[in-house]
């Protein structure tokens, strides 16, 4: 049986509520903004003139890091308003007030092309049914304005927590071993390639620039693709 948002929900908060303090900004994502590298690099003087949305925030770590980086506008979603909830507390005390909205993959409560800058790290592959995984590229495009970024974290295959997952065929599996316990039922949308996720959001979206992270540290194997890619 596949995990339901409100069990996910549940699951997650009191996971991330046993820390009272907020956790760190993925290092990955702060080289994608802050890095200059011969395949990407971003100009961080546009950023003060542009909106970005930190779609799934979990409890804000990267949220709070976007907004330093001086967006003039900041937004973020969570799945229930009790992970919203969540999310708020821990950022305000880094000293920022802010609204967290819900909203999902498939639905978000933004205006068409309301960003220049949208944020999906960890979160994008979530899907309620097998076969959401193109309403998602469809919802991340009507909110990102012509010429919009996409920036996303996606888990490899060999990634700890899709270790004996269950393929259900097309491109979906189900999580059956993850070390936290939170995801177990989850059903995601797994990729065997980065050639696989270029097609799956071709052509929405173009001139691509992925980067594979293997890090396996003290034996848990954090392997992702990191992606940055343009609204075509």
């Amino acid at each position: 049986m596949a995990q339901s948002i409100g069990e996910i929900s549940r699951l997650t908060v009191a996971h991330l509520s046993r820390d009272k303090l907020l956790s760190m900004p993925s290092e990955d994502l702060i080289r994608v903004f802050r890095g200059e590298y011969p395949n990407h690099s971003f100009d961080s003087s546009d950023y003060p003139d542009s909106s970005i949305c930190d779609l799934s925030v979990g409890d804000g770590r990267n949220y709070v890091y976007l907004n330093r980086l001086g967006f003039r506008t900041v937004q973020g979603t969570e799945i229930t308003r009790a992970m919203a909830d969540l999310a708020v507390t821990k950022i305000a005390e880094n000293g920022i007030d802010t609204k967290i909205h819900v909203g999902t993959n498939l639905s978000t409560p933004f205006n068409n092309g309301e960003f220049q800058f949208l944020v999906s790290w960890n979160s994008c592959y979530y899907v309620e049914n097998v076969g959401d995984f193109p309403q998602h590229i469809a919802e991340f495009s009507r909110i990102l304005g012509l010429g919009g970024y996409l920036i996303l974290s996606i888990p490899m295959l060999s990634h700890r927590v899709l270790k004996d997952c269950q393929y259900l065929g097309g491109g979906y599996s189900v999580v059956r071993d993850d070390p936290s316990n939170t995801r177990n039922g989850a059903v995601w949308r797994t990729f065997r390639s980065a050639d696989e996720i270029v097609e799956a959001l071709s052509p929405t979206f173009s001139d691509f620039r992925i980067a594979t992270i293997s890090d396996d540290m003290f034996g848990w194997a954090y392997h992702h693709y990191i992606v940055v890619c343009k609204k075509a």
